[in-house]
């Protein structure tokens, strides 16, 4: 079994896919009650946790999943993007950008087999790509391969513009 964990799991779109894929979503974390009640109504409540990713330690989070280190495969996670996006401020001290840096500590504190990152596009220019930037710096010393993708989601049959990096 391919095990993953989906931080930032939002009303379950990832952890639908990952399970068609053939992996096991042990875990998914969303702090958002209404975004956790439309995950349960598409997914179940198994492994569903109700959780502020920014007080918990990447340990705390293995735990809650019964998994052990190296039984993790996948991390996969979408951190806040209002800091970032088109629509946002821009700025490295707006408090949803920390969990972007919270994601990166706890990749490489639990380091997983593989990771998805998935963000807006704003991701990569915002204050001329620093955050990607520090992002990429931080896997890269951690020993992980980046590769960095900007998806256009009308691409993939949706009946919208926006894009995504992955």
């Amino acid at each position: 079994m391919v095990n993953a964990l989906n931080l930032f799991s939002g009303c379950g779109g990832c952890s639908l896919g990952l399970k068609q894929a053939g992996f096991s979503v042990k875990l998914a974390a969303e702090i958002d009650a209404k975004t956790r009640e439309t995950y349960c109504q598409n997914l179940g409540s198994d492994g569903i946790w109700s959780v502020d990713l920014s007080e918990v330690t990447p340990e705390e989070i293995l735990e809650r999943s019964r998994l052990n280190p190296s039984q993790l495969n996948l991390i996969v996670g979408g951190p806040p993007c209002q800091g970032f996006s088109s629509a946002g401020t821009k700025d490295w001290g707006d408090p949803r950008n920390s969990l972007l840096k919270k994601f990166v500590e706890i990749v490489i504190r639990l380091k997983p087999t593989w990771f998805i990152l998935e963000n807006v596009e704003g991701l990569l220019t915002s204050l001329e790509g620093f955050f990607i930037v520090e992002a990429i710096a931080r896997f890269l010393e951690a020993g992980y391969w980046i590769r960095v993708q900007k998806i256009y989601m009308e691409s993939y049959g949706l009946p919208q513009k926006r894009k995504r990096v992955l």
